[in-house]
């Protein structure tokens, strides 16, 4: 369709304040319009940009994606204009408006240095790269040999690697490694036009999601085909009050991610419909995957990502909570309605055009949205990342840029303060939506299957029937192509560094 979307957009490279806007022209919208005449590869999921560090603010033009080549940051001019991109292509040093310099070599690499003279971006033909204030990347894409390499350091220090390689039959493979032990692979599903599979490892447990390709005004989207889909009166059960709360055995409480992050969200007491427990179940799943996280960010840390520090998830309040049990019940009401019309109708066949459908995240009731990665938001004028875990609200439907308007409704750092008003971008929402549509049909799959045991009511039976379009297998070698794409960002970063490490100083 014609769209870019990385797992790590090009977004984070081109809103860095000074080399954003020189010398990342032509950069893709946010939600980037789909062309109907070309058919790019499998769509990839959104995810997180690096943080710009404070140089040089963009002027009339939002960071990231919308930067447009030849803009200057004319409202920041402490020392006049910046220098042009023709300007920055001549070797010597080039003075910035903010006392920093970018240096030129011989070979057309570009450096930003701060005041200090210590080394901040990179930008050549294969490389672009933040830096941190440790001296080490922050972020950085490289491409080789047809392939491209992305690295993005997450809270905690959790190092958040993408790898995109030509497939053999065409099309590319996305590797995604969420720290040593997560990740997933992504593959086109040959002779099925807009379909693709993803295997995931998750605590060491493979499974595989197809999803489809969609479009939603000019924009393109995707969303999973369901494995399995239940009878109508099981829909109905997982959202009706019974006749009296009951209490159910949760089996978390004695777990080490409970007694860390236990304090962050309070299971309901007792429960007066199965979608309350599903709720709890979910948010459960959320700080279970938290502590995890945390756990490989702390095996990834060494003597230079000191500064690094796990926090714990934000707190889950009980408005917060009521809005996403409202939001479930919505969800698996839709899922009934969706099944109603057959396995069939959930796979649309495979053809040259993507369906139009109006997205799940825009749908009435959908409205909170748990981060799933790092994103970099623009707030009052600034960028702000939000962190895993944190959620948003929507407030707005679609605009025509492709971005939807949200309230940051609760976070775990001052990154992106509560109450926070921001845009993401339609692909960065579904991405989200995507996961809480699976994290439902996970818990719709439990529920069914321990009826009558540990205190859940009986129910009518599940009826559960096999999605023909949603059946698939996960690769067999996802753990060693997650651990291979892992010591190739390790590669890589010491490229950067080394690159870095030359012509730096004043």
């Amino acid at each position: 369709m014609g769209r870019i979307e990385s797992f790590m957009q090009i977004r984070w490279i081109c809103a860095v304040a000074f080399l954003g806007t020189a010398l990342c022209g032509g950069t893709a919208s946010a939600g980037t319009k789909a062309a109907p005449a070309a058919k790019s590869a499998p769509a990839a999921k959104p995810t997180p940009a690096a943080k710009p560090a404070p140089a040089i603010k963009t002027s009339n033009t939002q960071r990231g994606r919308d930067a447009t080549e030849g803009q200057h940051p004319s409202d920041n001019r402490r020392g006049g204009l910046a220098p042009t991109k023709t300007e920055l292509q001549r070797p010597g040093d080039h003075q910035l408006p903010n006392g920093g310099k970018v240096r030129t070599d011989q070979k057309g690499v570009q450096r930003e240095m701060d005041k200090g003279g210590h080394i901040r971006g990179i930008e050549s033909p294969n490389m672009h790269a933040r830096m941190g204030a440790n001296g080490r990347p922050e972020s950085f894409r490289v491409e080789r040999n047809g392939s491209i390499q992305e690295f993005h350091r997450g809270p905690g220090g959790l190092r958040v690697v993408e790898g995109r390689h030509p497939a053999v039959g065409g099309g590319s493979i996305r590797v995604v490694g969420y720290g040593p032990h997560r990740g997933f692979v992504e593959r086109p599903i040959y002779g099925r036009y807009g379909y693709m599979r993803r295997s995931y490892m998750v605590g060491g447990h493979p499974y595989a999601v197809v999803y489809r390709d969609y479009r939603y005004h000019g924009f393109g989207f995707y969303r999973p085909v369901p494995a399995l889909i239940y009878s109508p009166g099981y829909y109905r059960w997982a959202v009706s009050p019974w006749a009296a709360p009951v209490g159910i055995q949760i089996g978390f409480v004695g777990q080490p991610w409970y007694a860390a992050y236990g304090a962050t969200f309070a299971p309901y007491p007792v429960y007066a419909s199965p979608d309350q427990w599903m709720t709890d179940q979910i948010l459960a799943t959320n700080m279970q995957q938290a502590y995890d996280a945390g756990r490989d960010a702390q095996a990834q840390q060494d003597s230079n990502a000191a500064a690094y520090a796990p926090a714990a998830p934000p707190q889950i309040t009980p408005q917060l909570k009521a809005q996403i049990d409202s939001q479930i019940k919505v969800e698996v009401a839709e899922m009934g309605q969706a099944a109603a019309a057959g396995a069939g109708s959930l796979a649309p066949p495979a053809t040259p055009n993507d369906p139009e459908e109006v997205p799940d995240a825009l749908k009435p009731g959908h409205i909170a949205f748990r981060v799933v990665m790092p994103l970099s938001v623009e707030v009052d004028g600034d960028s702000c990342d939000l962190n895993s875990d944190d959620w948003i609200l929507r407030t707005g439907d679609l605009d025509a840029d492709g971005t939807v308007a949200v309230r940051v409704a609760t976070s775990r750092s001052n990154e992106c303060a509560q109450g926070s008003v921001a845009k993401v971008s339609l692909n960065d929402l579904m991405a989200m939506q995507n996961e809480q549509d699976q994290q439902i049909m996970a818990v719709l799959k439990t529920a069914a299957e321990t009826m009558g045991k540990g205190g859940m009511p009986v129910g009518p039976a599940s009826g559960a029937t096999p999605v023909p379009g949603g059946q698939s297998s996960p690769d067999m070698d996802i753990a060693a192509n997650l651990q291979k794409e892992q010591g190739d960002a390790t590669a890589a970063e010491s490229e950067v560094a080394a690159t870095a490490a030359v012509g730096g100083g004043q």
